[in-house]
């Protein structure tokens, strides 16, 4: 199974398609408003930063999940 990042904000058309594969295990990076969106959406691996422009914060958090867990593909609106 692939692991994809999806860095997540308001554009949440694309979650109920990503929420029903089963052949990719999605790890969510968004801003703390639309957390909760996620994980109701059935994400359990939700990570927040308190922008999704503020790149350096996105690239550190990004920048340790893939040094426990590594992805294959990032995925953005």
């Amino acid at each position: 199974m692939s692991t994809a990042v999806l860095i997540g904000t308001n554009k949440l058309e694309v979650v109920p398609a990503l929420a029903a594969r089963d052949d990719v295990d999605v790890v969510v990076v968004t801003e703390p408003w639309y957390a909760d969106r996620y994980r109701a959406a059935g994400f359990g691996a939700v990570h927040v930063v308190d922008s999704v422009t503020d790149y350096s914060a996105l690239l550190a958090r990004c920048g340790a999940l893939m040094r426990d867990r590594p992805f294959d593909a990032v995925l953005a609106p």
